[in-house]
Formats: C-alpha cells, structure tokens, sequence
C-alpha cells in the first residue's frame, strides 16, 4: 500500500491486491483501489476488481465502482461489472447502477443491466 499525507490534511492512498490460487478450481484475482481526501471531508474513492476462475466452469469478472463525497453529506457513486462465464451455457452479463445522495436523505438511483445467455441451443 502507498500512502502520501500532507500537513493540512490531503491524503493519496493506493493498494494492489494479486492472488493466484489452485486448489483444483484455478483463480487469479487482482484488486486496485485508489482515494484521495481531504481534511474537510471530501474524498475520491475508485476500486476495480478483476477475476478469472476456471473450477469447471470458466468465468471472468470485472467491477468498477467510483465514489465522490463532500463533507456535507452529498455523495455521488457508480459501479458497474461486467461478466462472462462459461459451464453448460455460455452468458455475458452486464450492470450499471449510479447513485446521487443529498445530505438531507434525497436519493436518485438509476440501474440497468442487460444479459445474453447461449444455452447451447439459443
């Protein structure tokens, strides 16, 4: 992990998370988030996590999700993942959901997600 600070409260943070594992079903996973806040409450926050498993049935993942706050409890935030697996029927799978809080408990949300599967015969 990194970590720069400077003395009127900014911080820059910044972690990488690798792992392969085989315990018959094969993972290799990697993880990277990235913050950057300030001393009045103000943040940035970014993570996006990637995986590719093959335990049988293969399948690859990726999610993204960014953050934006105030100190004063307004918060925009998005995430999206996207994933395509393989084990007896092929399928692509997508998500989106935004978000826009207020400090005072107004929230707008807005999601999609769409699909495709291949179960062999379509």
């Amino acid at each position: 992990m990194e970590e720069v600070r400077d003395g009127g409260g900014q911080r820059w943070r910044r972690s990488v998370m690798e792992e392969v594992t085989d315990g018959g079903g094969q993972r290799w996973r990697r993880s990277e988030m990235e913050e950057v806040s300030e001393g009045g409450g103000q943040r940035w926050r970014r993570s996006v996590m990637e995986e590719v498993t093959d335990g049988g049935g293969q399948r690859w993942r990726r999610s993204v999700m960014e953050e934006v706050t105030d100190g004063g409890g307004q918060r925009w935030r998005r995430s999206e993942m996207e994933e395509v697996s393989e084990g007896g029927g092929q399928r692509w799978r997508r998500s989106v959901m935004e978000e826009v809080t207020d400090g005072g408990g107004q929230r707008w949300r807005r999601s999609e997600m769409e699909e495709v599967r291949d179960g062999g015969g379509q």
